[in-house]
């Protein structure tokens, strides 16, 4: 399929312990089109973090992985950043804390280039910066200078989520990026992810827990059983499943 965003074909990923191996994902076949935002489910140890990893690059993986019509097998973490932006389920992951909120923006804005010797340029930037921070109601943008590890967990997870989509990646990955939030603030960042979504026309892969979010969110469920997809719902069959469907593959 030469005009989708995402396509694995045979993926699998082998680990070996104690003298033995573990297939942790096992020859998965994955198609995603432009602007799906699909959300993953499974138990722990099903597969989830393991298929980001393969697509991301950041663990050696069999099979073929293509985005946005490249062939990246062969490319590593680094590379494949061009393509990729990832938001961590750990506030403190994906963001300098040292530095401040718009030099974390302004670094986010260059994932993926050829690092050079040059200005950052904060001060032109800056009205750019503000009216994005704005849109996220929680003060973010009134604390631009601030030092980043200052931020409570919720706007420094705002912040991971409005580096990733800087420069419109290719693939969003979003790892569990609400779990560690209480329930009003993973409530208001869900809902900010929906809409950035589709106000930039993004495709995104959510890993979830929370099965209200998962039900709720996206155009596309899947289920990974045993590192292999276990169901494939889409946006026809997922409007129609119920909490207690979902239930049925965590018994």
């Amino acid at each position: 399929m030469s005009d989708a965003a995402v396509v694995l074909k045979d993926v699998s990923v082998t680990v070996h312990q104690q003298n033995q191996t573990k297939t942790i994902l096992d020859d998965v076949d994955l198609t995603i089109a432009p602007g799906d935002f699909v959300t993953v489910l499974g138990t722990n140890g099903a597969g989830k973090s393991t298929l980001f990893n393969a697509i991301a690059g950041n663990l050696a993986a069999s099979g073929q992985v293509t985005l946005a019509g490249q062939n990246v097998t062969s490319l590593n973490a680094i590379q494949r950043a061009k393509y990729i932006a990832r938001v961590f389920q750990d506030p403190k992951l994906g963001t300098a804390g040292r530095m401040t909120v718009a030099e974390n923006l302004v670094l986010a804005q260059h994932r993926g280039e050829r690092r050079t010797l040059r200005g950052r340029r904060l001060e032109a930037a800056r009205p750019q910066l503000q009216a994005e921070a704005a849109q996220f109601s929680n003060g973010l943008d009134q604390l631009l200078d601030s030092p980043t590890e200052t931020l409570s967990g919720g706007q420094r997870q705002s912040l991971s989520l409005l580096m990733a989509v800087q420069k419109d990646p290719a693939l969003l990955l979003l790892d569990e990026h609400t779990a560690a939030l209480d329930p009003h603030t993973s409530a208001q960042l869900m809902a900010l992810t929906d809409r950035v979504i589709k106000e930039r026309h993004l495709t995104a892969l959510m890993i979830t827990h929370r099965m209200d979010d998962a039900l709720k969110y996206g155009n596309r469920l899947i289920v990974l059983e045993n590192g292999r997809l276990k169901a494939d719902y889409n946006a026809a069959a997922k409007a129609k499943l119920k909490r207690e469907d979902l239930l049925e593959f965590f018994d």
